[in-house]
């Protein structure tokens, strides 16, 4: 018999819908929105699932107390790495109201590295792929109650914001010191 894909893969995990408000749309994320279709197929694939929401990377900011630990790095890497952390702050600032830019998508990495810095909960996510008020919402049955169905995906609600950070400037560190964008600013330098 020929193994199924399904059954070589350990655990999905993504970055993306909300439990409630979105941020592409009232309550659609913009990575769900932008392909509904496939991620109910895989939030309804079998897998064990792993879904890493807006509420949990709207708590993941870039502080002053980051930037400036990622500053002490006095290098163009981690100059680099400040921009690309702050690029959307304006828009944060205006838009939704944030006092520093939330970082999303290591967070689903994160996960993958120390599960145990997460707090979790299964429930039954389906995603909305036909209406045009919120198309792209996952519909997150929070209390169990929704559907027949069974619980399919494992929703972060919570994770250890300060652990977080540790793992990601400790992973920076490592970074800056090999970064070959670094050399070349020494290079400049000396000249």
């Amino acid at each position: 018999r020929q193994m199924c894909i399904r059954d070589r893969i350990e655990s999905i995990c993504f970055m993306g819908g909300a439990m409630g408000v979105g941020n592409r749309g009232p309550v659609a994320e913009f990575n769900i929105q932008n392909d509904p279709e496939a991620a109910q197929i895989v939030c309804c694939s079998g897998c064990k699932v792993v879904m890493v929401p807006l509420e949990v990377t709207h708590t993941v900011l870039a502080t002053a107390d980051v930037l400036g630990r990622i500053n002490k790095f006095e290098s163009r890497f981690g100059e680099m790495v400040v921009e690309l952390l702050t690029f959307f702050k304006d828009t944060y600032t205006r838009v939704f109201g944030f006092e520093s830019p939330p970082l999303h998508d290591p967070c689903a990495v994160a996960y993958l590295i120390d599960p145990g810095m997460f707090v979790c909960q299964h429930m039954r996510v389906d995603i909305e792929c036909s209406s045009p008020l919120s198309l792209g919402q996952t519909v997150c049955d929070v209390w169990g109650d929704y559907s027949d169905k069974p619980k399919n995906v494992l929703v972060a609600k919570e994770l250890s914001v300060p652990k977080f950070w540790d793992y990601m400037i400790a992973a920076l560190t490592d970074a800056d010191r090999v970064s070959p964008v670094n050399n070349r600013k020494r290079q400049r330098d000396q000249a």
